[in-house]
């Protein structure tokens, strides 16, 4: 289980129902697994870069982020805080590979 780490601030702001949405999102993308978590954080995530990373898993970290953002556009006002929550998933997918 992970914990991705969103602004603080934004995510507390939305109701439960809205957040559901984002994790659903992220859930049904493949760029979250079932037991991660977003968690709302002041700090933003440490993304690190690694110079012999998988490239087919960071091609799938990406292919997943893409495919979430084109469902988050379709969240209206959401659709902002959505997509920074797919960054920090895909960033935390990609520090995996």
């Amino acid at each position: 289980m992970a914990d991705i780490l969103v602004d603080e601030t934004e995510w507390a702001n939305l109701k439960p129902e809205e957040r559901q949405q984002i994790t659903e999102i992220l859930r049904e993308t493949g760029l979250i697994r079932p037991d991660d978590q977003l968690v709302g954080s002041s700090k933003p995530a440490d993304v690190h870069t690694f110079k012999k990373a998988n490239a087919k898993c960071i091609l799938g970290c990406n292919a997943a982020e893409q495919a979430a953002i084109s469902a988050c556009v379709r969240l209206g006002p959401l659709s902002s805080v959505c997509i920074k929550a797919a960054h920090a998933a895909a960033d935390a997918c990609r520090n995996a590979c």
